[in-house]
């Protein structure tokens, strides 16, 4: 239940902050059985997405060492847990996008080539204080270990690590993420959108795009061959 007297309780991460879905983070992280993380269809739902350090939150409501919070970084209509050992209190949030530079982007996209997939990863270094936060139940592989730890990237989550947080989180929010271009006009530059529903390509140049999927990881390929189904085309960049 919320709690009136949190209302003006500002926090800030203090280290790179997992954001769930989900208040039961014992449970999702293994449980008394030993299951890992993923579904059936190899996807870690309960993970929303990784907020950099310094993203500010507000707390709704505690349980434990639970906070479930908002943040002005990622508006959700689902209710958003962290744990409170990443964060920190601060007088007033702050909020501090600064626009990237082209081949900045273009480069740190490059460097994740062959990271795998990971549902709502967007900190491709992982966090290894998870592993001692929630204490693997039986001994994990190399695979488990990383996914423990966050280390891996969705389709999204690629472009908005590369930006520092620049540009928006979900593809539903791309959709409308800077200016459409109509297809018949379009003269392809790097580092814009193809942006269906559920995924995103970023282009790298004129004619390849750099993606995350699921069973591929980060990789490139051809633009003609993913321009398939419905999908806008999105120009953010200008400079």
């Amino acid at each position: 239940m919320p709690d009136n007297r949190l209302k003006n309780l500002f926090i800030q991460a203090k280290e790179p902050t997992p954001i769930y879905n989900c208040c039961d983070l014992a449970r999702i992280y293994g449980g008394e059985d030993g299951h890992l993380l993923f579904d059936q269809q190899g996807l870690f739902r309960p993970l929303e997405m990784i907020a950099f350090e310094g993203t500010p939150f507000q707390i709704i409501a505690k349980n434990g060492e639970v906070f479930e919070v908002t943040t002005p970084c990622y508006p959700s209509c689902k209710p958003l847990f962290i744990h409170a050992s990443f964060l920190q209190e601060t007088p007033e949030p702050k909020m501090d996008k600064k626009h990237p530079e082209k081949e900045e982007v273009i480069e740190k996209m490059l460097s994740q080539i062959g990271v795998p997939y990971l549902w709502g990863g967007n900190y491709p270094e992982g966090i290894s204080k998870l592993l001692t936060l929630f204490h693997p139940p039986i001994e994990l592989g190399e695979y488990e270990k990383n996914a423990w730890q966050l280390k891996g990237l969705d389709c999204s989550g690629l472009l908005y690590w590369a930006t520092s947080g620049f540009t928006e989180r979900n593809c539903s929010q791309l959709l409308n993420f800077g200016e459409q271009v109509l297809r018949e006009n379009w003269r392809p530059r790097a580092l814009d959108l193809v942006v269906w529903k559920d995924h995103v390509v970023i282009l790298i140049n004129s004619h390849q795009v750099i993606q995350a999927k699921e069973k591929f990881g980060v990789y490139i390929s051809p633009l003609e061959a993913n321009l398939k189904g419905e999908f806008v085309i999105r120009r953010w960049f200008f400079l």
